[in-house]
This record gives C-alpha cells, sequence and structure tokens, in this order.
C-alpha cells in the first residue's frame, strides 16, 4: 500500500506541474504564432493593473508608457486563476479612442468568463454583454490611458479557451502593441492590429486580429492520471 502511494505522490506533483504549462499559450496575430508566459505575482490581477492609482494602470513593470498598447496574461500565485488584461496609454495628452471587441464566433467565450475586474475609467467602457457572450471595449480618454482586465480562462477547464480580438476606430490613435511575456524585454512580441470599424457608429469589429488559444487543462491532465493508473495496476501484478 505505501509502494502505491509513492506512485500516487509522483503522479500528483506531475498533474501540478503540467496541468496548464504557460508556455502551451499561443498568441496568433498577423499570419505568425508565438508563446507567451504568463505573469504572475502575488497580487491579485485587478491589484496589479492597478498598482499606482488608476491614473498609473497598467503594470509596475511596463505601463503607462506613451503610444503604446500592451495585452498580457495574468496569474495570481496558488489562485488557479488567469486574467486577461490589456492597457492603451497615453499619446502625448492628445484625445484619443480605441474600441476592441473579445468573441469567440464559433463556440462562444468559455463559462464563467463573463468578469469584468477592471474598467479604468468608467465601467461603461468595458463590459460584458450577455446577449451575445461578447465583451465590448469603448475607451476614451485625453490623457494618461485606459484599459481593463476581464474573466478567468480558467473557469471551465473542459474545453479550450479561445478568445478572439478585433480592434477599431485606430484613426486618432497611432500606437504600437506589444504582447507581454514574462520573463522576456516588454517589446519582444509586437501586434499589428488595422481599423476594423467601431461600436460608435457601424457596430463592426467582426474580425478575428489576434486569437489567444489556452490548451484544455483536462486534457494534460489526463497524461498525469494515466501515470497514476499504470503505477497503481502494477502494484498489484
Amino acid at each position: 500500500m505505501c509502494y502505491s502511494f509513492k506512485y500516487l505522490s509522483i503522479g500528483g506533483a506531475f498533474l501540478l506541474i503540467f496541468v496548464l504549462p504557460a508556455s502551451a499559450i499561443l498568441v496568433s496575430n498577423d499570419g505568425t504564432s508565438f508563446n507567451v508566459n504568463l505573469i504572475t505575482g502575488t497580487e491579485t490581477a485587478a491589484q496589479y493593473y492597478n498598482y499606482g492609482g488608476l491614473l498609473n494602470g497598467g503594470s509596475p513593470d511596463f505601463g503607462p508608457e506613451s503610444e503604446k498598447g500592451f495585452f498580457w496574461l495574468y496569474e495570481q500565485e496558488g489562485s488557479s486563476t488567469l486574467q486577461l488584461c490589456m492597457i492603451v496609454n497615453t499619446q502625448g495628452g492628445t484625445a484619443s479612442n480605441v474600441d476592441m471587441r473579445f468573441f469567440n464566433a464559433d463556440s462562444g467565450l468559455p463559462d464563467g468568463f463573463e468578469t469584468v475586474l477592471v474598467a479604468d475609467d468608467k465601467s461603461s467602457e468595458l463590459k460584458y454583454e450577455g446577449s451575445k457572450n461578447e465583451f465590448e471595449g469603448n475607451w476614451n480618454w485625453s490623457s494618461y490611458g485606459d484599459g481593463g482586465v476581464i474573466g478567468d480562462l480558467l473557469s471551465n477547464p473542459e474545453e479550450n479557451s479561445e478568445i478572439h480580438i478585433a480592434v477599431g476606430n485606430l484613426a486618432s490613435t497611432d500606437f504600437d502593441w506589444y504582447f507581454v511575456s514574462q520573463g522576456e524585454d516588454k517589446y519582444a512580441n509586437p501586434l499589428i492590429f488595422y481599423d476594423d470599424g467601431t461600436f460608435e457608429t457601424s457596430g463592426s469589429l467582426n474580425d478575428s486580429q489576434m486569437i489567444i488559444t489556452i490548451p484544455e487543462p483536462a486534457t494534460i491532465t489526463l497524461i498525469g492520471l494515466g501515470i497514476i493508473a499504470s503505477r497503481h495496476r502494477k502494484n498489484y501484478v
């Protein structure tokens, strides 16, 4: 019996390590794809974003920064949660506007991914549309910047989490965009967006300009369970 618990512990350790390997998160944009690592910390995702008050939101490591837009994925250590965060930073005091749509036209957003944790700085600028099962972001500012923190991509481990993002209303917003990956330079993963309409007029924003894909945690977990079962059977052969 002690022998079986020994391998149960080994299998359990395997599960803890491989339930969600950070490098498995894939970002696709403008015909290219790259893997990203989660930003992790002891704070919640909202606290990490709001490190210096909403006027200085973004993160303590890469924001705010003039004429830059950043996306990142955040996991609070020990929480088994994962949030999608974004910030569109200052543009030299010039009034600016950016629209975003977060959606999945095929299967909808994952269950549990309907929470807005930060809407910087008005709740109307980033909101979940329950009838459409998607998020809409419409940011207007004259200085500093705007952004937000949404969802939990690990709420439903029975399905892949695939988030499609369309960006529009870029005529007055000349930004450089990046997806931040922990352990890499903040400019290592540049993004390219094109103007795909606006919520204010046409209500378009239909094209997937960026897709974030997180593999199904349950699939990876089964590998660990297979090891446990195999070791357990050998103990009784």
